[in-house]
C-alpha cells in the first residue's frame, strides 16, 4: 500500500532498484462529447523521461510549448470526430528519441488546419514533423518553421499544402 502525500490523490512512486517496468508519463488534452468547450489549453515547460503529449481534441488555440523528452512524442489531432484540428501552437519542444516503435517526434493523427510547428527539435528520429496516413496531416494554413532533426531522414515526412508554409527546417545527420 502507498502512503498518500497530505490530503491529495497523489502517491510516491515505489523505488524498485532491482528492476522493474519503465513508466510512461503523459499529458492527455481530451473533450469528451456533452462537455463544456475547453480552449487555450497549455502544456509548458515539462521534462519526461518516456512520455508523450495528446492533444487530441477539436477546440482550438491550444499550445505545447517548451517541453523536453529524453524519449518521447507529441500527438496533434484524431480521426476519430469532425476529423480536423485547427489553430494549435507547437514550439521548442525537444526529444532525444523516439519511443519505441515510433518514427516521429510530433505525429499529426489528423488534418491539421491554421495551425504553426516552429523550433521543435528532435534527436534520433526518422521525422521531426510525419503524418499518419490516409485522412490526416497538413489541412492548409499551416506553418513549419525553423523544426530541426539531429539524426534521420527529413524534418517533414508529409505533404504540405499550398496555402501552408514551410521554412528553415534542417537536418544535421551527425553520428553520435
Amino acid at each position: 500500500m502507498q502512503v498518500v502525500v497530505g490530503f491529495a490523490y497523489w502517491h510516491d512512486e515505489p523505488i524498485n532498484a532491482a528492476g522493474g517496468s519503465v513508466i510512461y508519463q503523459g499529458v492527455r488534452i481530451t473533450g469528451r462529447p456533452g462537455s463544456p468547450i475547453v480552449s487555450n489549453v497549455a502544456v509548458e515547460d515539462n521534462s519526461f523521461e518516456y512520455g508523450g503529449i495528446f492533444d487530441h481534441n477539436i477546440y482550438k488555440f491550444n499550445r505545447v510549448t517548451g517541453n523536453l523528452f529524453v524519449q518521447g512524442q507529441i500527438i496533434v489531432g484524431s480521426t476519430s470526430g469532425p476529423n480536423h484540428t485547427a489553430y494549435r501552437y507547437a514550439a521548442n519542444n525537444h526529444a532525444e528519441r523516439p519511443l519505441a516503435g515510433k518514427k516521429a517526434f510530433i505525429l499529426l493523427d489528423g488534418l491539421v488546419y491554421n495551425s504553426t510547428f516552429e523550433n521543435n527539435k528532435a534527436g534520433s528520429f526518422a521525422y521531426c514533423i510525419d503524418d499518419n496516413g490516409v485522412s490526416t496531416g497538413d489541412g492548409g494554413g499551416c506553418k513549419f518553421i525553423n523544426n530541426s532533426l539531429i539524426n534521420g531522414t527529413y524534418v517533414l515526412g508529409l505533404s504540405v499544402k499550398k496555402t501552408s508554409v514551410e521554412a528553415g527546417g534542417s537536418v544535421n545527420n551527425r553520428r553520435k
